[in-house]
């Protein structure tokens, strides 16, 4: 078939003929190409660091702009039936965790990296289930992938746990808002937390006894059960530095 005046038929390289470093095919560099960005994202898609069973993980989760205020009661108990449920079936323990006010807190244990990616999927989607169906929304909750940091010092843990249970009270401070000195935050793990120096520790054995389904589960790694400890145990009312 002829083709039309002016339009040149494509000519395709002979035989062993080295095609042009300038010729345009499929792909390849080239201004707006990959995968578009969001607005939201906040975590870099970066390789995950190698996980060991012996160091626990300080995961955080933030919610999407414009979703409401998260530290409500409903929302806690939502939150606190999925760990519940959840707790014994993903493949990762949470052992301590916090509700804040547009994010969410956790210090988990798990065998390895894969084990942690597999089983914080599962529990994000209970969690975004359980949330918009407190809040009556529907759609995507969070605002980007978990950003999670490896502890792997009793130093840098005693640190993390003491932020994940007291952020609350310390944003409280901020606020001017008054808070009973040494007050558990309601919102967070604290009440099952047996390394107070200052809390009886019948008080927490009572609080297991109490829940059928607790939110966390006991640690196992040295970490968490027993290393942090080396630094000192926590008070009631000390409070984050950063």
């Amino acid at each position: 078939m002829a083709l039309k005046s002016g339009v040149r038929r494509r000519r395709h390289p002979r035989k062993g003929e080295q095609l042009s470093i300038f010729a345009r095919l499929h792909g390849g560099a080239r201004r707006g190409a990959g995968r578009p960005k969001r607005a939201d994202s906040g975590v870099p898609h970066l390789r995950r660091p190698t996980l060991s069973r012996h160091h626990p993980v300080h995961v955080t989760w933030r919610v999407l702009p414009g979703v409401p205020f998260l530290r409500r009661r409903r929302i806690r108990l939502a939150i606190e039936r999925v760990l519940g449920v959840a707790r014994a079936r993903l493949g990762v323990r949470v052992v301590h965790y916090s509700v804040q006010a547009n994010h969410l807190h956790f210090i988990v244990e798990a065998q390895n990296e894969a084990a942690l990616s597999r089983g914080l999927q599962g529990l994000a989607i209970r969690l975004a289930k359980a949330i918009n169906k407190a809040f009556g929304r529907r759609g995507r909750l969070f605002a980007d992938r978990y950003h999670s940091r490896v502890l792997k010092s009793p130093r840098e843990t005693r640190g993390t746990i003491r932020y994940v249970l007291h952020n609350g009270p310390k944003h409280a401070l901020e606020r001017g808002e008054l808070t009973p000195e040494g007050a558990l935050d309601t919102y967070s793990s604290a009440r099952f937390f047996t390394g107070y120096a200052d809390r009886d520790p019948m008080l927490v054995e009572r609080a297991w006894r109490a829940t059928s389904n607790p939110p966390v589960c006991r640690p196992r790694c040295w970490l968490l059960k027993t290393g942090w400890k080396r630094t000192g145990l926590l008070r009631t009312t000390e409070l984050p530095t950063t």
